[in-house]
């Protein structure tokens, strides 16, 4: 995956219907929970930034059109969705929350509006008009799979915070069957408490030393840090972590000990377009807040995506957009016209 990522509920929104060629100003509606104040940021400056881009719709300017909705009450956010796509639109690209991305997904399918989507998935198949940005689970807990043959773990443990986990972390789950000699422990985090400390005392006594550890990002600093109060963080131990942003963890407190921390990321901070990004936009926030952090970078690539599709589609076609209404669901006429230039783009 390039560029940066994406994430949200967006949607084109149009005053005008034309045809013959794109409209000069095209808006997109993006969906956020209140909460999520570093993805609308994202959003606002991937608008900016495909608009500074002038390899792509050099005739047209993309503008921003924002709604949020309280915690994960996907009644308020269908309303709200309902309300960004009556004067016409071109996409929607959706929320995070499992539960408000299935009402969107509903409602794109029924009118046949393309809803990008930036959300960690592990569904096998997808609804005609979704298509998500994110890394799916499978080619992740493949790469996890392929470090842990590399690195040569005979014995590991597996901690792990939901049932979610144990989906992406399948193919390393599944080593003992397909590679010889190897041993899997699994063990849950305890819920409903943040002090680990029983458990992680209860790993140290098993002296396992190779750790793997999927947890929600806001735990993983936390449960590091127990780990170094009671000495599992020493030389002789080794750490692989899941997130994608093991980059924006502040690992500073472990810094004069050798303990292996190692993770995989989605950003490459020396490509052009991150350059380019950082260049345009400092980052001032820290954690879920930081500019690259994955959930916000996959905002820039599901922008990007979907202009590259109507560059392709406007240098052949024409586009009309049209009044869609949720009450009384009337398919977009054009709505599989732009899906095959969407799903031909390669980022």
């Amino acid at each position: 995956m390039s560029g940066l990522a994406r994430s949200l509920l967006v949607a084109f929104c149009l005053v005008v219907t034309v045809s013959g060629d794109l409209p000069p100003v095209i808006k997109f509606a993006a969906l956020f929970n209140e909460e999520n104040a570093g993805q609308e940021s994202a959003f606002q400056h991937a608008i900016s930034m495909v608009n500074d881009d002038r390899s792509i719709l050099t005739r047209s300017l993309v503008s921003a059109d924002v709604a949020t909705y309280p915690g994960d009450d996907s009644f308020k956010a269908s309303k709200k969705l309902c309300e960004l796509i009556r004067n016409g639109v071109a996409a929607v690209l959706g929320p995070s929350s499992e539960t408000v991305s299935s009402h969107v997904e509903s409602v794109s399918n029924a009118l046949n509006l393309p809803f990008m989507e930036t959300r960690w998935d592990y569904g096998t198949t997808r609804p005609h008009f979704s298509i998500n940005v994110h890394p799916h689970p499978a080619y992740l807990g493949q790469a996890y799979a392929d470090f842990v043959k590399q690195v040569g773990w005979k014995s590991f443990v597996i901690l792990y915070e939901s049932e979610d986990g144990l989906v992406r972390l399948q193919e390393l789950i599944k080593l003992p069957k397909t590679f010889m000699d190897v041993k899997v422990t699994m063990r849950q985090l305890t819920p409903y408490t943040r002090d680990y400390r029983p458990l992680l005392k209860e790993i140290k006594k098993s002296e396992e030393t190779k750790i793997v550890l999927d947890c929600s990002f806001d735990k993983i600093e936390d449960i590091l840090k127990q780990a170094h109060e009671i000495e599992l963080m020493t030389d002789y131990h080794s750490y692989m972590l899941t997130t994608l942003d093991p980059d924006k963890i502040d690992l500073s407190p472990y810094a004069d000990i050798n303990v292996n921390i190692t993770g995989f990321r989605m950003t490459d901070d020396k490509s052009e377009v991150v350059q380019q990004y950082l260049k345009n936009y400092p980052n001032t926030g820290r954690g879920q807040d930081h500019a690259l952090y994955s959930e916000n970078a996959l905002m820039y690539d599901a922008l990007w995506t979907y202009a590259k599709a109507l560059n392709d589609l406007d240098s052949l076609q024409s586009l009309n957009l049209e009044p869609l209404v949720c009450e009384e669901p009337k398919p977009w006429s054009d709505g599989d016209k732009i899906l095959s230039y969407l799903r031909e783009v390669e980022h």
